[in-house]
């Protein structure tokens, strides 16, 4: 099944298009691939929009990872359950 294509997606490779370290770094930030573009780009401009588009299409958005649920929606860790400790008896 084919991944459906976000808004935020489009605009990253028309960056990716224009000036492609930016949609690169709009994909990863400041990461491996960011500075590997950057190169390709200062060596010619189409090695970096093919590296960029490449980027921007295979790469998880890297930038504005998925939310995690809220703390009372996630499940307890797992684990043995917490040990309570008996009082002694009092002598009398």
């Amino acid at each position: 099944m084919a991944k459906e294509t976000t808004t935020e997606e489009v605009i990253r490779i028309l960056a990716a298009v224009f000036l492609p370290p930016l949609g690169v770094f709009m994909q990863v930030g400041f990461r491996k691939h960011f500075w590997i573009n950057v190169v390709l780009t200062l060596l010619g401009y189409v090695p970096g929009l093919i590296h960029a588009v490449w980027v921007v299409v295979k790469f998880e958005d890297q930038m504005h990872p998925p939310q995690r649920p809220a703390l009372e929606e996630r499940p307890p860790p797992p684990g043995p359950p917490p040990v309570t400790t008996a009082r002694p008896h009092e002598a009398s």
